[in-house]
């Protein structure tokens, strides 16, 4: 969005944008440490050890590293809603597969496409609050 349209948006619009993509951040950090606390349950639940079971976070981390290298150049070409809302969504479909999961390669396959989607919101966030302001 150009700064001078965002700039003549009303203040609850803007207000609301900088709370929805701040919520996005948070999102994206709390989804990545929560695993952490449940690696040894995992890791019992499936019979194997802590090690293997602190898979989950290594292979969110890494989506989360890849994750910009695809989302970037998307946010310049197409602007910044589309991957936000694309990322976001697909996001959220992944973590429910995560918490819906039978087996632990489903879980960790569904955690690093979780943390590969998930930095669109984030790094855009910060861009678009300083337009915004």
């Amino acid at each position: 969005m150009p700064r001078s349209i965002a700039r003549n948006l009303i203040l609850p619009i803007r207000v609301l944008t900088a709370i929805m993509l701040g919520y996005t951040t948070l999102v994206s950090a709390f989804t990545s440490s929560i695993f952490s606390t449940a690696t040894r349950t995992v890791a019992a639940q499936y019979h194997v050890s802590t090690e293997v079971g602190l898979l989950g976070l290594s292979l969110y981390v890494l989506g989360f590293a890849l994750g910009p290298t695809f989302w970037a150049p998307l946010s310049e070409l197409r602007g910044r809603r589309l991957p936000i809302v694309l990322s976001m969504f697909g996001f959220s479909i992944f973590q429910i597969a995560v918490a819906a999961a039978k087996d632990l390669q489903t879980i960790f396959l569904c955690r690093f496409w979780g943390g590969e989607l998930c930095p669109a919101g984030k790094g855009a966030s910060a861009e678009v609050r300083l337009t915004l302001h």
